[in-house]
């Protein structure tokens, strides 16, 4: 009895041994694991708050992250654009953003990589002031447009100008910070802006019924949100980005088949009423995935982004060097 007892403690000894071992990788936390179960690792996220990540406000709630063994923490922004460069920078391992900044970003920096398309998202409008004289889009003329550069914004402004027949030399663009359109719009700064959700129904709330949203498929532009990391994170942490992603798509599932509750969960991430949360839900294709599609549109945003350089170079990226199918294909 006592050789088995001499066993039977050294066995445990080791399980012990051995999963303290296992526990200590970069970016585990022992103190929150069980036994027999996975490690957490913790990973940082820049996030810019709009609505065409929906999926991620409701993994939070709804504890898909936790699920899959992740500690998630939000690094705020205000743009896709902040969100890369926070990602870049280190201060983030997951960077939020759109293919529009995301072009910008990989002329300079070849390392980024697409993991993911998140939906597409019919949501970049114009929003004016009609105490400005805009009634029609053609009233912009002469008038002061904000706008985030670099951004799905940029663009939308630049398509909605050309399918109106105006362009930028027509109207003065200033750039701003989406928290500060709502503002300016009301305080008389600017006339109108250019921007996606949730700072539209903000400038609608900012000036009431002086508000007019130029819809319409000609005068809205879909942009392409999307899940960036750098290809070190995808060498060196790939385990976290397939637990990230699968917890992803189980929110995605989850929103799909729970509408109500992920607009209410979605309406109180981003702090408006879920009244206009179930407005403009329509507008969103939330569906992850990497396709021919994801290329055909990298390349023409790539082309776009490199003519809006100041120095415009010969050889930019291709596209299918800036994705990377690694991560997704393992989720199931």
């Amino acid at each position: 009895m006592n050789k088995n007892y001499l066993i039977a403690g050294v066995l445990l000894i080791l399980i012990f041994v051995g999963s303290f071992l296992f526990l200590g990788k970069k970016g585990e936390n022992p103190a929150s694991v069980g036994l027999f179960s996975a490690p957490k690792i913790e990973v940082k996220i820049a996030d810019p708050k709009a609505f065409a990540w929906a999926q991620f406000p409701v993994a939070i709630k709804k504890g898909f992250f936790e699920k899959n063994n992740l500690i998630v923490n939000v690094v705020p922004v205000q743009t896709g654009d902040e969100s890369l460069k926070a990602m870049i920078s280190g201060s983030a391992d997951i960077a939020l953003a759109g293919i529009i900044p995301f072009s910008f970003l990989a002329i300079e920096h070849s390392e980024a990589r697409i993991i993911a398309q998140t939906a597409s998202a019919r949501d970049n409008q114009i929003i004016a002031n009609k105490e400005s004289g805009i009634l029609n889009p053609k009233d912009l003329k002469g008038k002061t447009i904000g706008y985030a550069k670099t951004t799905a914004s940029d663009i939308g402004v630049e398509k909605f100008l050309k399918s109106n027949g105006l362009t930028e030399k027509d109207v003065k663009l200033v750039n701003l910070k989406p928290l500060a359109m709502p503002q300016a719009l009301a305080s008389g700064e600017i006339d109108a802006y250019s921007i996606w959700e949730p700072h539209i129904v903000n400038g609608q709330k900012a000036i009431g019924d002086r508000a007019i949203v130029f819809g319409g498929e000609e005068n809205v532009y879909t942009w392409h949100p999307a899940i960036v990391v750098k290809d070190s994170i995808i060498k060196s942490n790939g385990e976290a980005l397939s637990r990230f992603l699968k917890a992803w798509k189980e929110a995605e599932e989850y929103l799909k088949t729970n509408r109500e509750e992920s607009m209410v969960i979605v309406a109180e991430y981003t702090k408006i009423p879920v009244e206009s949360v179930r407005r403009i839900w329509g507008e969103y294709d939330f569906r992850t995935e990497l396709s021919a599609d994801t290329e055909k549109i990298l390349d023409v945003d790539l082309n776009w982004a490199n003519s809006k350089r100041e120095k415009v170079i010969s050889n930019i990226p291709k596209a299918f060097n800036l994705i990377d199918y690694s991560v997704i294909k393992n989720v199931k």
